[in-house]
């Protein structure tokens, strides 16, 4: 099926198109399609592409929380309360990390424990601290929006 937008998305698809079939579902590249088609403002080669991009990252970033499953509802409440930009957390990162949805914070501001500065009981040796931070690492990579 030739979809037709009478603009530069049309060379966007006809470029992408196999790849957008293998790494979306059928509802999902439905979705970028009648999104695409009902916005008829892009018209320049400008417009297409952020708009083109616009709904595909927002697919992509549904996709991706989607999988991920584990976040914590009254942490993205807290998160997503729009009385405040600024979002302060104190406690252990990684369980708080691993409550978040994927992609959902913008700018992350961190002080890791310096394994030979301070006696931290929690870790064995240096091994068990780097994997702690490994996996910290992770989940801030996961949660960060764009993976900044």
């Amino acid at each position: 099926m030739k979809i037709t937008f009478n603009n530069y998305l049309d060379s966007i698809f006809r470029s992408s198109n196999d790849y957008l079939l293998k790494i979306l579902s059928k509802k999902e590249y439905d979705h970028l399609v009648k999104t695409l088609k009902k916005n008829k403002s892009a018209t320049s080669t400008e417009e297409c592409v952020a708009l083109f991009n616009e709904i595909y990252t927002s697919i992509i970033k549904l996709k991706h929380q989607s999988e991920y499953k584990k976040s914590g509802k009254s942490m993205n409440t807290f998160m997503n309360d729009r009385n405040s930009n600024l979002k302060l957390i104190w406690g252990d990162c990684l369980h708080a990390l691993k409550q978040m949805d994927s992609e959902s914070i913008q700018l992350m501001v961190t002080s890791p424990p310096y394994y030979n500065a301070r006696d931290y009981s929690q870790w064995k040796n240096i091994d068990d601290y780097l994997d702690d931070m490994r996996e910290i690492i992770t989940e801030t990579y996961r949660v960060l929006d764009n993976h900044r």
